[in-house]
């Protein structure tokens, strides 16, 4: 067994609420800065690289929740994230907006496209416009806008810019959300796409705002390479341990994670399929966790949608009889059985609800493998973590990995990934199949 206290970290307050009047609202400088320089005409792009759970989102909508004609598009690199962060939006506007009437959001994507073409006689594009131009705030993905920007959802007898001028025209603000998750060609388009508008409305016209705890150097190596300048902000923090009375003043500084013990227990796994492991330690792990903390709410995720499907029957089989529902979130799914997953005792699904998705969840089991370690390496900083104990169980490949990893590991997930109210524990193996 091996044991790993990470210590609390705490995100400092703004001295002064300049942009905030709301009581006991107090908003980081890192939020405040954001804010102010999307108020600077001399800055075009801006990156916020602050903690996860430090409140980038609320700072990147700041303006369009509470100011009139200030209208914002995100893009999200999944559309669960983009659903995800509709609802956030939405709580945002719900608390903090007082303008009349408050802000309309609306999210875009190829199936909602799809499914309003086959109800209507309408085509896409010009559904497409109507949820844009009815919106103050729109979320969607990364492809959407690259199809618009390269000329797609237009007829040919139709002007080629037909449908981006109005997403030029209409949006002051467009967000990238965990840009760090872009690969080469998203990024490429990216910039193209930041030259055209510039060409097309000059520069400093319209902002743009790449929000990550995480990012990537190769998006900045790009835009160095095209001459465009930005402007990066950064949180403060402060890392305390709270059982030695190491907490700092909480009037100038918020929690933002709690401190935890990471518990090292090795299982040596041999080849066997992730869905025979978990019939296997089923009762040992599983089930056990469940009835001994009452109110517990899990997650399950392997690296197909046949396997999901045939785990999420086995174990709904088995719990039932105890009362804990089991409910699959993939893409086969309909979007009302994914949301519904949320509330589920045991959700089981694939990486691709992973990334950057709020899970409410203090129980994790998922398949690490090689390829997709930069993927899941975001299960861990989305994720509610306990201030009670976490344990984890994984292999001695695993061990290898993550001490290779070394401290910058550490410095960038581990110390901020623990933020939950409940006892969490993560179960890791890695086998071939």
């Amino acid at each position: 067994m091996y044991t790993i206290n990470l210590l609390s970290t705490y995100s400092r307050l703004g001295k002064t609420n300049t942009i905030c009047t709301y009581p006991n609202v107090h908003l980081s400088p890192h939020q405040q800065k954001t804010v102010d320089l999307l108020n600077d005409q001399t800055v075009e792009i801006i990156f916020n690289t602050a903690m996860t759970g430090d409140g980038k989102s609320l700072a990147a909508y700041w303006r369009s929740i509470t100011e009139k004609n200030y209208e914002a598009i995100g893009l999200y690199p999944t559309n669960e994230l983009a659903r995800d962060q509709e609802s956030q939006i939405i709580s945002y506007i719900d608390k903090f907006s007082t303008i009349k009437p408050k802000p309309n959001v609306n999210r875009i994507t190829g199936k909602i496209l799809r499914e309003h073409e086959k109800l209507s006689s309408l085509s896409k594009q010009t559904r497409l416009i109507s949820l844009v131009e009815s919106a103050e705030i729109v979320v969607s993905n990364p492809d959407i806008y690259h199809y618009v920007f390269n000329l797609f959802y237009r007829r040919p007898t139709q002007n080629p810019d037909i449908v981006f001028q109005r997403l030029i025209q209409n949006f002051k603000l467009t967000i990238f959300d965990e840009f760090h998750i872009f690969r080469s060609p998203q990024i490429t388009s990216v910039i193209n796409i930041l030259l055209l508008i510039r060409a097309s409305e000059g520069i400093g016209k319209r902002k743009f705002l790449f929000l990550s705890a995480t990012p990537s150097p190769l998006i900045l190596e790009m835009l160095n390479r095209a001459n465009i300048n930005y402007k990066e902000i950064k949180g403060e923090y402060y890392h305390a341990d709270d059982s030695n009375g190491g907490k700092p003043d909480i009037s100038e500084w918020r929690r933002i994670l709690h401190s935890v013990k990471l518990n090292f227990d090795v299982v040596k796994m041999p080849d066997k399929t992730s869905e025979a492991w978990v019939k296997e330690n089923f009762e040992s792990y599983i089930l056990s966790f469940f009835q001994q903390n009452k109110g517990a709410k899990g997650a399950i995720i392997v690296n197909s949608v046949a396997s999901a499907k045939r785990l999420t029957e086995w174990l709904a089989a088995k719990m039932t009889q105890y009362k804990f529902t089991v409910i699959s979130n993939t893409g086969a799914d309909s979007e009302s059985t994914r949301k519904a997953s949320y509330n589920a005792d045991l959700l089981v699904g694939t990486s691709t609800i992973d990334v950057g998705v709020d899970f409410k969840i203090n129980f994790l089991i998922f398949k690490k493998k090689k390829k997709a370690w930069k993927a899941q390496k975001h299960l861990f900083v989305k994720i509610n973590f306990s201030q009670h104990g976490l344990n984890i169980f994984f292999n001695n490949s695993f061990i290898l990995i993550f001490w290779n990893i070394g401290s910058s590991f550490y410095q960038q997930y581990c110390h901020r990934i623990f933020h939950a109210k409940f006892c969490l524990k993560f179960i890791f193996w890695s086998m071939m199949d």
